[in-house]
């Protein structure tokens, strides 16, 4: 019994590859928070926002080569979702080429394109396709990122206006404009609920996510934005299904609440605030957008020059307005053409599949309801060569199914204990324990 007992103890121990793991960890937090970390340095004045974005974006993309460097320890194989999206890459990264021959306008310096495309999208989403081999990497990196996004989230109440301006929307950067705000504020609300209502967990942790919770209530509501309440609000679907699939029946009856409860608050908060995301969402419900306004016009004007040439694409922006189409499959359907852009949606609907199996598994089912929340904003905002936060999570949950093991943790019902030869008689076969 006592060998019996040691091939238990062994088969529970996880491999200690946090050595060799931190790094892409690193890549992944650093990728979603990063950023409006360091664009803090800005606002007091004293600095220009390209002096401080610039280095960081340096720094970010050596963070990046030194975890690919560590890929050659461990051969992870490829996935189809992962083919489908190296094609898709591929034929973007010749539009640029192209848009750069030809000297195409472009509503930013092609220069910049190239260096957020590689620097921030590229080379990132290779490394972090090892953030999530472990569960012991992936809790590593859930601690990192929420560390980030609490530090960004104290910040952001430090360096908000005051009480009585509660109509002002961003605080100062592009870091926090309307939309950047909005949507960090949906983020880490979800990782905090996500933090709060998990199975496991100590309650030092779970304060803290509230706090942040707050924060980033307060966040969407100045953002003024309507995505990043999609956003939050088809994570928190998300969450509830995952805490459902994982036998966590009466936490949902508690969200279920807490949400009534809390939402009635929020909702009355923003009437009397006169929040300006209130104004935006009433703004909607009294004007029916036609196809000459707003995101649906963006959208058919962009599609309508696919048409010319359907097949390798037409431009890396609209050609009209020469800003992007703010929706990242139609911007893929401009860009590549068709084959481009079946591939991409073909791999989006890959990925919802992978994100429905990700819920299952407690340590990694944040990272499944982050992609959920830079979906929404991939579909109502945003660029593909600069929105880095969600390549990132893309390669994380694209190559999720090659690590080794699946589950967030063994089970007694499910452990195998290989018995040494000769230590039970005539019995030299696996014994499952129940």
């Amino acid at each position: 019994m006592s060998a019996i007992g040691s091939q238990i103890g062994s088969g529970w121990r996880l491999p200690s590859r946090v050595r060799l793991l931190w790094l892409p960890s690193v890549v992944l937090a650093v990728g979603l928070y990063g950023y409006p970390l360091v664009s803090f340095l800005t606002l007091s004045g004293a600095a220009d926002t390209r002096a401080v974005t610039m280095p960081y974006r340096a720094i970010y993309l050596l963070l990046s080569l030194g975890a690919l460097a560590l890929r050659k320890k461990r051969h992870l194989g490829i996935t189809l979702v992962e083919v489908l999206l190296l094609v898709f890459s591929i034929l973007y990264l010749l539009r640029i080429a192209h848009e750069t021959i030809y000297s195409s306008p472009l509503s930013r310096p092609i220069s910049d394109v190239w260096m957020l495309a590689i620097g921030t999208c590229l080379v990132p989403a290779l490394a972090t396709r090892r953030a999530l081999v472990t569960e012991e990497s992936a809790n590593l990196t859930l601690w990192l990122t929420f560390s980030l996004s609490s530090a960004v989230a104290l910040l952001l109440w430090w360096f908000s206006p005051s009480s009585s301006a509660p109509a002002v929307r961003g605080i100062g950067n592009d870091a926090f404009g309307p939309l950047a705000l909005g949507y960090f504020g949906s983020s880490a609300m979800t990782l905090s609920l996500y933090m709060i209502l998990r199975p496991r967990g100590r309650i030092g942790p779970k304060v803290c996510a509230i706090a942040v919770a707050v924060l980033s209530a307060s966040a969407i509501a100045r953002a003024g934005s309507r995505g990043p309440i999609i956003g939050l609000a088809l994570s928190s679907v998300g969450l509830v299904y995952s805490l459902w699939r994982q036998g966590r029946s009466r936490r949902v009856l508690l969200i279920v609440c807490v949400c009534a409860v809390a939402g009635t608050v929020f909702l009355d908060s923003l009437v009397q605030l006169n929040a300006p995301v209130l104004q935006r969402f009433l703004m909607t419900r009294e004007r029916v957008e036609t196809q000459s306004e707003g995101r649906i016009g963006i959208w058919l004007s962009a599609l309508s020059f696919v048409a010319e040439s359907p097949i390798s694409g037409v431009a890396l922006e609209d050609p009209v307005t020469r800003f992007h189409p703010h929706n990242g499959w139609v911007e893929a359907f401009l860009a590549t053409g068709v084959v481009g852009g079946f591939l991409f949606a073909l791999a989006t609907l890959a990925l919802v599949w992978r994100i429905l199996d990700m819920l299952h598994v407690d340590s990694v089912a944040w990272v499944a309801l982050l992609l959920i929340n830079h979906f929404c904003y991939s579909a109502f905002s945003g660029a593909l060569y600069s929105h880095g936060e969600m390549w990132c999570l893309i390669a994380a949950v694209a190559g999720w199914r090659l690590v080794p093991s699946r589950r967030s943790e063994p089970s007694m019902s499910s452990l195998a204990v290989v018995v040494a030869p000769g230590a039970i008689p005539g019995k030299n076969k696996r014994i499952y324990i129940s």
